[in-house]
């Protein structure tokens, strides 16, 4: 009876091995690289003694750090659009695996 049971159980255990299971990573999180500006410049202040040379350099400050501002968001747009893309696709390449293990 022993010489007998042996030999199934391992069959059954090696049977039970066999079959592929799903590994699902952990989600992927899209954020900011670092270093990355959070928050664009505030804007400058005028002082109540400025002249007109001060309200020209504040302007033209103003109009620098809206630009850089605008760069920055594009970049940003665009890395998320990036980053969007691949969750995606990596969700893709999940439900397949997974309508794959249930074949």
């Amino acid at each position: 009876m022993k010489s007998i049971l042996l030999p199934s159980m391992a069959v059954c255990l090696f049977a039970g091995c066999c079959h592929q299971v799903a590994v699902i990573d952990e989600s992927i999180q899209c954020s900011p690289p670092a270093g990355f500006p959070s928050t664009c410049q505030p804007r400058a202040t005028i002082k109540a003694d400025a002249t007109y040379t001060d309200l020209i350099l504040v302007a033209q400050e103003d109009r620098k750090n809206l630009e850089l501002c605008g760069a920055n968001y594009a970049k940003l747009m665009g890395r998320a659009e990036t980053c969007r893309k691949g969750v995606e696709a990596h969700n893709e390449e999940i439900k397949k695996a997974n309508a794959a293990n249930k074949k």
